[in-house]
């Protein structure tokens, strides 16, 4: 078990008191990006980007899609420093690049969701050894029930002691995006409603027990739409995916990527790949498809600009999920800009997708992007 000592206390002061500046910070970043929103962000460079890392479980004992072993997770953080990695505080990273300021080259932020007992008996010890911070997303309905899984507030108060950022997940981890089609429609006044008994709320329960509001909302199951993401800009969240893929300032702030590292995904040879991955710099981010398109359009095109500077375009393919490489066309449509479009050859399959498009930059590293999509039966069900 973790140990907290005076020194420790100390620091969870002045944790405290730069969450203050940070909340300021992001509101700032806010205002900035709303009085330039007409202005087209520069092409990322190696200061203006951030690797966010999700993990789950840290454990041997629990279900593998969602785990990896403590000697695992210990191996990526091994791999982190010997690589050379700044692992940074996620809202203050987030709030510097969203008011248009630089991270250290190699910048790397690490996350879990659902606040399990794991993240604290196994992670907390590992990065506390290494003075790294951290930030875990949490549902409070099963802390406050009880549940044997997860860690119980005074274990998140401890993990936030030791430089944590506990953010919101949702009150229940709840479906958002998945309605029941043969249902009455939704009115705006009981969509509201429901984000705030799901969003709002846990925000107030987190806010009771640990006296912090960071504005950072990631996901449950990864699955939004467009009406998610304007609710949360209008309240002043940030919104944190589970698509691939490297933050910049010209992402869309309302669905940030992360790269999951449970499972499979834990292999070390492919954790260094993304890790290393640079942004591929897609612009008007903002703009991209409603993932719930899928439903509607089982092959939905892909259409997207893309920075040309640090881009070879001769490079640039597209993924679907399950299918493989897709039809990409790209279109040098100004000196400084390529079109992208992209469409799989098969419908997509029920449930979650995306599509992963990468390509090769002048220097030879790799770019990534990556469009989620969620599409659902007649019934609004599809596998979770």
């Amino acid at each position: 078990m973790y140990k907290e000592t005076p020194a420790i206390r100390h620091d969870a002061l002045m944790t405290r008191l730069r969450h203050l500046l940070l909340c300021c910070m992001l509101l700032t970043g806010c205002c900035v990006r709303c009085d330039v929103a007409s202005a087209e962000p520069a092409a990322p460079t190696g200061a203006d980007s951030l690797v966010v890392l999700q993990y789950h479980f840290v454990s041997a004992d629990t279900p593998r899609s969602t785990s990896l072993t403590p000697e695992e997770f210990e191996t990526h953080l091994e791999l982190l420093a010997s690589e050379g990695f700044t692992i940074v505080d996620l809202p203050s990273a987030l709030a510097t690049l969203r008011a248009g300021g630089t991270l250290a080259p190699r910048s790397a932020a690490i996350t879990f969701d659902d606040g399990y007992r794991s993240v604290h008996t196994e992670a907390l010890p590992r990065l506390a050894r290494r003075d790294w911070p951290f930030t875990v997303f949490v549902n409070p309905g099963p802390i406050d029930a009880g549940s044997r899984l997860h860690a119980d507030w005074r274990a998140l108060a401890e993990m936030q002691a030791a430089g944590a950022t506990i953010a919101n997940h949702g009150m229940e981890h709840a479906f958002l995006a998945r309605r029941d089609p043969r249902a009455p429609p939704e009115s705006d006044a009981d969509f509201d409603a429901r984000m705030r008994r799901e969003i709002a709320a846990a925000e107030d329960r987190i806010e009771a027990e640990l006296g912090v509001r960071h504005g950072l909302f990631a996901y449950p199951y990864g699955e939004y739409d467009d009406r998610i993401r304007a609710w949360l800009q209008r309240e002043g969240y940030v919104g944190i995916g589970q698509h691939s893929g490297v933050v910049w300032s010209g992402s869309d702030f309302r669905a940030l990527p992360r790269f999951p590292f449970s499972g499979s995904y834990a292999d070390p040879s492919q954790f260094l790949d993304k890790v290393r991955m640079k942004p591929l710099p897609v612009l008007d981010a903002e703009s991209l498809d409603d993932p719930l398109r899928a439903t509607a359009e089982a092959r939905p095109e892909l259409v997207f600009d893309v920075a040309a500077g640090p881009l070879r375009p001769d490079t640039l393919a597209c993924y679907a999920t399950r299918q493989g490489r897709m039809d990409t066309i790209t279109d040098r449509i100004a000196e400084d800009r390529v079109r992208v479009s992209a469409r799989p050859k098969q419908a997509l399959p029920l449930g979650r997708s995306r599509y992963n498009c990468t390509a090769r930059d002048r220097e030879g590293g790799w770019l990534w992007f990556s469009q989620p999509w969620l599409r659902l039966g007649p019934d609004g069900e599809a596998p979770h």
